[in-house]
């Protein structure tokens, strides 16, 4: 790896971190207690979401400053200003939380549930990921199929009801947040998501990163999805900002990504280990 420290970190956060979240979340929902510890220590976190991203909104700062600005919502804020996709964690965390809003009998525990979901969605609103949002329903599409198709316990018509409600508020969330991170007010009578996308400078920033990818091609520059910016110094690229004012933070492409990180070999290997998946 080019910045080691960089590709530990991301090794953390990005596989170490949800990977032992995933396998304590269903340990722990088996019995009572483990579900109180789980809804109490997801409960914290999801406040603790809440506030950063609340002091992140209203303490801006710069996201390379070495050190917080004075105040609690300072110092909240200085530690969103330097974090993994929230994508990733949301996915793994609302697993749990499905379940009791498809299981459970209980009136009181579903309706907490639902405004915890809620919860989340509001996360990426005001963090202006649009991924996240949609991860959060497709993470419930994919738990009523594993739940409801393979243990037979829903019908295809309420997985169908799922997909499509989730489709649904997806797209309007998408819309939301596509029109939060334009300047100034908005027409109605057209869809900025469908403006934006119709405009996609992807295509753009894709081809710059093939040309960084084509320096490193057989073992990239190192794992972590921020390290080829800060190996290359995008943030100081002029020609990268101009495709974009997030071209530089990543190729926003899983594939190339993986190119640019851990090269054609590691890519391989990926795949390789997702088709042996698939075949077990």
């Amino acid at each position: 790896s080019a910045l080691p420290e960089v590709s530990f970190r991301s090794f953390r956060t990005d596989l170490l971190y949800p990977f032992v979240l995933f396998l304590a979340s269903f340990m722990l929902v088996r019995s009572r207690r483990g579900r109180l510890a789980l809804t109490i220590g997801a409960g914290a976190g999801t406040l603790m979401s809440l506030a950063t991203t609340i002091a992140a909104a209203i303490a801006p700062i710069d996201p390379k400053a070495h050190a917080p600005i004075p105040g609690v919502l300072g110092w909240l804020a200085w530690k969103a200003s330097d974090t993994v996709d929230l994508s990733t964690f949301v996915a793994f965390v609302t697993v749990p939380l499905f379940l009791v809003l498809l299981t459970s009998r209980n009136v009181l525990y579903r309706a907490a549930v639902a405004i915890w979901l809620v919860a989340f969605a509001v996360l990426g609103i005001m963090s202006e990921s649009r991924t996240l949002v949609v991860s959060l329903f497709m993470s419930l599409a994919c738990f009523v199929i594993v739940l409801g198709l393979l243990r037979g316990k829903l019908h295809l018509r309420s997985v169908l009801a799922v997909i499509g409600v989730g489709l649904i508020v997806s797209a309007i969330s998408v819309e939301v947040i596509s029109r939060l991170r334009l300047p100034g007010p908005q027409t109605m009578s057209r869809s900025v998501a469908l403006d934006m996308i119709a405009t996609d400078t992807r295509p753009a920033i894709w081809s710059a990163y093939v040309g960084l990818a084509k320096q490193h091609p057989w073992l990239g520059v190192g794992f972590g999805r921020s390290l080829p910016s800060r190996t290359y110094h995008l943030d100081e690229n002029a020609e990268f900002r101009q495709i974009d004012s997030q071209a530089q933070a990543h190729a926003h492409n899983l594939l190339l990504g993986l190119m640019l990180e851990v090269g054609l070999i590691g890519l391989v290997v990926w795949l390789k280990l997702h088709i042996a998946l698939l075949r077990f």
